[in-house]
């Protein structure tokens, strides 16, 4: 049943994808036709049937989105996938050894002019300081990934990784031309939901708050932020996931890149990089996509989440904040831990996360906004 729905959901975004008007085709072509882009996902491992589903659906979207938005041609796409996935039969199998393959064909293929785009999705860990990202077989880590990637001479890359303890890649991944999001810091283990909230993003119209009729990657990384907060806050869980953007290639991201104008450092480059056109139908289509995103991950949570449980503080590093580390300090003590990979709800004598919120300053302009506000 659940591959069936997958398969669907894809025959349904191939058909409405040749239905886009074609003046809106035309921009979207006009404005990326001058570099010639590869993209490569990855799906890894999901232990959790919910968050599989979720996967098989963002994948599907992405090679949807991208080869239609982008003008990609098919041998310009890569996808590798779990051997469980729902969709397993229509892509290469995700292992550390393919992905080294893939990585190297492309580094032959990949001219200086062109632009790389990597997105991961799936399970990762930390082990002994190293981000592993669990696919099947050995794992690769975020050190190993950088070298396959560095191999890669292009004027510009995308590094997108949806996983726990995304973070601790920045510093390694970070560089001149080089955007890297991640879905959480390096201290936050839980599993993430970024990709729910961004792949709809970058199709919808009403993220464009420049006006200039695209939503460049700067906005819709803020509207996912914004998204991802407000879930948390909705439900009472204790925030576990912090989107990260890195775009000034010193290896320090930001929590609020919008704030580059205001601020500096990270956020300018991502503010002129585009993934999508904003078209007629990307309204009526985000928001389907967002209820069956949504539906299975808040489905997830109803069914797994424990009353009281929180998390143990974080330890204090280079990518906690202290107003995140303030928001978890002096838990409640548990008498049995959490699901592997849940977000624990806050019981109401810890939510002084909610206090902070309601301190932040707001402000009329978009781009300086905070997550924990939602831009009008």
């Amino acid at each position: 049943m659940l591959r069936t729905t997958i398969l669907a959901l894809s025959a349904w975004l191939t058909f409405f994808s040749g239905h886009i008007e074609p003046s809106s085709l035309a921009l979207s072509n006009a404005r990326a036709r001058t570099p010639d882009t590869r993209l490569l996902i990855v799906s890894g491992i999901n232990k959790q049937p919910a968050q599989a589903r979720i996967r098989d659906a963002v994948v599907m979207l992405l090679k949807v989105q991208f080869g239609e938005k982008l003008n990609l041609a098919p041998d310009h796409i890569i996808v590798l996938v779990d051997d469980d996935s729902s969709v397993s039969g229509r892509f290469a199998p995700a292992t550390t050894a393919g992905l080294r393959r893939t990585l190297q064909i492309l580094a032959a293929q990949i001219r200086p002019s062109d632009r790389f785009i990597f997105y991961y999705t799936g399970q990762a860990n930390v082990v002994a300081g190293k981000l592993r990202f669990n696919v099947r077989g050995p794992d690769f880590t975020h050190v190993e990934l950088a070298e396959m990637i560095n191999r890669i001479k292009c004027s510009e890359k995308l590094i997108i990784l949806d996983c726990p303890g995304a973070g601790l890649a920045t510093e390694a991944l970070a560089g001149h031309g080089r955007i890297v999001i991640c879905a959480a810091r390096g201290d936050q283990p839980y599993s993430t939901s970024f990709s729910m909230y961004f792949v709809p993003a970058l199709l919808n119209a009403e993220n464009d708050t420049d006006g200039d009729g695209l939503v460049s990657l700067l906005e819709a990384f803020q509207r996912t932020a914004v998204q991802v907060d407000e879930f948390f806050i909705s439900h009472q869980l204790l925030c576990t996931e912090v989107p990260l953007l890195e775009d000034d290639g010193d290896g320090v991201p930001s929590q609020q890149p919008w704030q580059w104008l205001t601020e500096g450092g990270d956020g300018r480059v991502a503010s002129s990089f585009f993934l999508s056109n904003s078209t007629p139908l990307s309204r009526a289509f985000q928001h389907f996509i967002s209820f069956l995103l949504t539906t299975f991950w808040r489905s997830e949570y109803r069914e797994s989440t424990p009353e009281g449980a929180v998390p143990r503080s974080p330890k204090r590093n280079a990518l906690t904040s202290p107003a995140d580390t303030d928001a978890q300090t002096n838990p409640p003590r548990r008498t049995t831990p959490p699901p592997e990979n849940r977000p624990p709800k806050i019981p109401p004598e810890n939510r002084s996360f909610r206090t902070m919120l309601r301190s932040v300053p707001s402000s009329r302009v978009c781009r300086t906004r905070s997550p924990m506000n939602i831009c009008a």
